[in-house]
């Protein structure tokens, strides 16, 4: 039998940024690769190589990709399970009705001291603007930074005494909110003020 061997492939994307950002892209092409290798043979002449999920290069910090099930028609979270890879997550998704996969990204913890990586964007987008899908991914993700923990045996549960610093999370937070333009470049004025009294 011969050799197997791994390779990391890059893929350049340009995409609308009011249409989705990178990690839906990623979700996207998952989705894409998947259907495209359930075609019988079509790989045959490649020694049928096994495909890794696709993941966004130049995320600011370390992170953790994992996935979550959304109920569309019941506009809430399917279950409180947290899938390690998608392929978990489609199964489980397969099993109900009007549910779709979301990847969800948990940032590693790193010394409060650390510099921070984020560039602002020159433009600062409105959470309005954002698909509901991507908004249900950032609270999902800021959810499982506070409460997502993990027992001696390495498995997963949901932790309403989790302990974390509030120095990570408001630096992860900013780096979540910063993926998804929401971090103004320069000062940007407030479209509406409150009225003053």
């Amino acid at each position: 039998m011969s050799e197997r061997l791994k390779t990391i492939l890059i893929l350049e994307v340009e995409f609308d940024a009011e249409a989705t950002d990178p990690e839906g892209l990623a979700f996207a092409l998952d989705r894409l690769l998947e259907t495209a290798l359930s075609t019988p043979g079509i790989l045959d002449d490649y020694g049928n190589p096994k495909f890794g999920e696709f993941l966004v290069a130049e995320t600011p910090g370390e992170a953790l990709r994992r996935f979550i099930l959304y109920d569309h028609h019941a506009d809430d979270l399917a279950t409180t399970q947290v899938f390690a890879t998608y392929a978990e997550a489609a199964d489980a998704a397969n099993l109900l009705d009007n549910v779709i996969v979301i990847p969800l990204w948990e940032p590693l913890t790193r010394p409060c001291h650390a510099p921070s990586t984020i560039v602002p964007t020159a433009t600062l987008k409105s959470a309005e603007d954002l698909p509901r899908q991507t908004l249900v991914g950032i609270v999902s993700c800021i959810q499982a930074r506070l409460y997502l923990d993990m027992d001696g045996n390495g498995r997963e549960f949901w932790n309403p005494g989790k302990e974390w610093s509030c120095c990570d999370v408001s630096q992860d937070v900013q780096e979540l909110l910063h993926r998804h333009g929401l971090v103004p470049g320069d000062e940007v004025p407030v479209a509406t003020e409150a009225p003053t009294s």
